[in-house]
């Protein structure tokens, strides 16, 4: 779906929206708030948006890495200035959480360093 660019800014520290952006900071906003939403988890997003986080409760580490960058796309694909992902790792962080690390190729260019942390808790 088209995406715009132009959009407010959430300044993630304070909770508040504090001025507007547009290009790559826009992209990069729209990226860590699709990867926060779980899907189908509000109903003012539509059911495509969103990360699917729930097959990942209680598996081990091995079936995160095999199948976490398939439901990363399906995430962030929706948004047409995503062209894909890129150069994804998973790193343990604690006995039930890891750090995801990817790049980002898009119509502003590659965005590098993109994480998520994952409590997949047992």
């Amino acid at each position: 779906m088209p995406q715009t660019g132009l959009t407010y800014y959430i300044n993630s520290k304070i909770g508040r929206i504090c001025s507007m952006v547009d290009g790559k900071e826009a992209i990069i906003q729209a990226i860590y708030k699709a990867l926060d939403t779980e899907k189908m988890g509000y109903e003012i997003y539509g059911w495509l948006y969103g990360l699917d986080m729930e097959p990942f409760i209680g598996q081990d580490l091995d079936y995160i890495q095999t199948n976490i960058q398939s439901y990363i796309e399906d995430c962030l694909l929706q948004d047409d200035r995503i062209n894909a992902i890129q150069n994804l790792t998973v790193e343990q962080q604690e006995i039930d959480s890891c750090l995801i690390t990817f790049n980002v190729d898009t119509t502003e260019g590659i965005i590098e360093g993109i994480t998520k942390e994952i409590n997949y808790g047992k």
